[in-house]
């Protein structure tokens, strides 16, 4: 047995929500966002690299160095899931890091947030307490002091000072265009450089055919005919108990087992995620005639798309309005068609791909930003708790048109504009890819087709069939008849009557497709 105690770390972010979507420059949001990934990426190999021996280089590549039998100072467990697990030889190793991490942190990106905590780990071989168990008791450490942390006050102005024209806080200098700006905005400015080769490094030229990213939301809508953007937030499904799942295999007790079957799910995750975010990617850089998806068109060599968060199974993205959906839609099904692999040696084999579920906000281009992602956030809750009631391991999604003005609450704003006697207007959330129920996007799909089709001579129809929507079943049944438009509804699988009177059960089959008509791309 070795005697020698090792320490068990594992860092995190605080505070993301506030440091990445507050602002209204999107470059400081993209920025923001590859702080964030730096700070427990990039940074950490370097100040690993840089503080002793260890099992990844400062750019982040592994090589097949162990703590043991190697003797290492230090090794890189996993980085995924908002947590970095580390091992050290020895607490005083785990301390000296976090010393050296933190202070390139405040350097390089005032205002982010980290949380770290030590455990430790008495021996390499002791049945009584196996590494696996160390992690799982570090990470609640790290959540609890997460929740439980005081929030720091940043300090003010303490003599004659200008205030920052975003932040509020002091300023430290002037941007490109002169407006003063804080020691936070001013390290998201420099880091704008870097966030652009790490997108260049996870979508390569070949992916992106030569095209640009929009880094500015006046390159997302298109003015005099649709100024809306769309704001995606994909997360996803029950990571944590998947993660438990496998580790609680016999097998994870040997700590070098543990370790290579963590690490493999790991990298198999963000190879799904990389994968599905290329493959939206091509769709947009796609496009017929001038236009993505046949409808929005591509101006220069800028196309209205830009991934802000991504490298994980937390995805956000923002584009044009008119993509949102069907990029949302696209992402979901590219995900989930991906096997997720364990480590081989552990005997555990590959593992069902990875559901998530997705919110998107369709707002007006200079919507307030934080708002915006706070709706998308709670649309994918949304489509969560539809998941869970659902009783499957699936993908679903959940979206809303926004126009200017305060937001409620999503709940609220469903109560208010969707709920009628009769039952509801929307069918939302929706199932993505398996045909399990009626309320997926293929019948979403199929309707809203049909409806753009008869729209191009019957539109006004169209729009009135909206509104009778509200009068339920019967008085749609018989405006169709009395109108001789029959035609408008096209009928759902296993509910032949929904032909006719456009409800399953509590639930209008048409409200949400005639709402998202213009809104609606089908990538195929």
């Amino acid at each position: 047995m070795n005697d020698q105690q090792y320490c068990v770390t594992v860092l995190d972010t605080s505070g993301i929500q506030e440091y990445v979507f507050g602002s209204n420059e999107l470059k400081h949001i993209i920025s923001a966002s590859a702080l964030v990934h730096f700070a427990t990426h990039e940074w950490v190999y370097e100040t690993l690299a840089a503080l002793g021996k260890t099992n990844v280089s400062a750019s982040g590549d592994f090589n097949d160095l162990q703590l043991l039998p190697d003797q290492l100072d230090s090794e890189l467990v996993y980085s995924g899931g908002g947590n970095t697990v580390l091992l050290f030889r020895d607490p005083a190793q785990a301390v000296r890091f976090t010393q050296v991490l933190s202070k390139k942190v405040l350097l390089k990106a005032p205002g982010l947030e980290i949380v770290v905590a030590h455990s430790p780990l008495y021996a390499w071989d002791d049945s009584q307490q196996s590494l696996r168990d160390a992690v799982q008791a570090t990470i609640t450490r790290v959540n609890q002091r997460k929740y439980a942390r005081a929030h720091s006050t940043p300090l003010l102005g303490i003599s004659v000072t200008a205030d920052c024209q975003f932040t509020g806080q002091p300023a430290v200098g002037l941007n490109n265009d002169g407006r003063l700006v804080s020691a936070e905005i001013k390290a998201k400015i420099e880091a704008y450089p870097q966030a652009e080769t790490r997108l260049d490094q996870a979508i390569p030229s070949g992916f992106r055919n030569y095209k640009d990213f929009a880094n500015n939301f006046d390159q997302v809508g298109e003015k005099n005919s649709s100024s809306f953007l769309a704001v995606a937030h994909i997360d996803g499904n029950g990571m944590g108990q998947r993660v438990a799942d496998i580790v609680a295999n016999p097998a994870c007790l040997d700590n070098r087992v543990y370790i290579n079957t963590i690490r493999a799910f790991s990298l198999s995750i963000q190879i799904a995620a990389q994968e599905a975010l290329r493959a939206i990617t091509i769709e947009v850089v796609r496009n017929e005639g001038g236009k993505i998806g046949g409808v929005v068109p591509v101006k220069g060599n800028v196309v209205p798309f830009r991934p802000i968060v991504f490298g994980g199974d937390d995805v956000t993205f923002v584009c044009d309005g008119r993509l949102g959906i069907g990029l949302a839609r696209l992402y979901l099904e590219k995900l989930a068609s991906y096997p997720l692999n364990s480590d081989p040696a552990s005997s555990l084999g590959n593992l069902p791909a990875m559901t998530a579920r997705a919110g998107v906000a369709i707002v007006k281009t200079h919507f307030p930003f934080s708002q915006a992602y706070q709706l998308a956030s709670s649309l994918e809750h949304s489509a969560k708790v539809f998941i869970k009631d659902q009783g499957g391991n699936l993908s679903a999604m959940d979206w809303h048109f926004a126009g200017s003005g305060p937001l409620l609450e999503i709940e609220e704003i469903r109560r208010r504009e969707y709920k009628t006697t009769f039952g509801e207007l929307s069918m939302r959330p929706v199932e993505i890819g398996s045909q399990a129920q009626w309320r997926s996007w293929k019948t979403f799909s199929q309707i809203t087709q049909n409806l753009l089709e008869k729209g191009k001579t019957q539109k006004n129809k169209i729009m009135a069939l909206r509104e009778i929507a509200r009068n339920g079943p019967q008085a749609v049944s018989n405006f169709l008849q009395v109108g001789g438009c029959p035609e408008l509804l096209v009928p759902v699988r296993g509910y032949q009557d929904s032909e006719r009177n456009g409800w399953i059960s509590q639930h209008c089959t048409f409200f949400d497709a005639i709402e998202a008509m213009d809104f609606f791309v089908d990538f195929k």
